[in-house]
């Protein structure tokens, strides 16, 4: 009897799992690569419902940032407040310097139910390691 409850408990949990990522309109809070999230950029950039959100200090900010990208210092005492700020339901992509901050601000975008959050691996020193454009430097 025991073993049918374990089964049946293990079953469950792996169809919602499985539901939670092959659902189209399920929340996608998860970390992609430079290359996706530029390729996200060129898909959503300009749209209402598309922020950018670099998590990095303002003096990081100022020497270089991905165009369009809205600054919230992951340091300051007010983070979590201005987070919570934020619509849920728009689609965010998050970077920092190189993802630790931007991974960080994912788990806690989660946790306060956000919908569509994307943390960009390798951050900032990657997406210039590429070449891709920035801004205010």
């Amino acid at each position: 009897m025991k073993r049918t409850y374990q089964k049946t408990i293990l079953t469950l949990a792996l169809a919602v799992f499985v539901i939670g990522i092959t659902v189209p309109g399920l929340a996608r809070v998860t970390s992609i690569g430079v290359d996706e999230s530029y390729e996200l950029i060129q898909k959503h950039g300009g749209d209402d419902d598309f922020v950018i959100l670099d998590v990095r200090t303002p003096k990081e900010y100022a020497n270089g940032h991905l165009e369009n990208a809205l600054n919230i210092d992951y340091y300051a005492d007010a983070f979590e407040d201005e987070l919570d700020a934020l619509d849920r339901n728009k689609t965010y992509l998050v970077y920092c310097r190189t993802g630790g901050r931007s991974g960080s601000t994912l788990r806690m975008m989660r946790e306060l139910g956000f919908k569509n959050v994307y943390n960009m691996e390798g951050g900032y020193t990657e997406w210039v390691r590429r070449n891709y454009p920035v801004a205010g430097s």
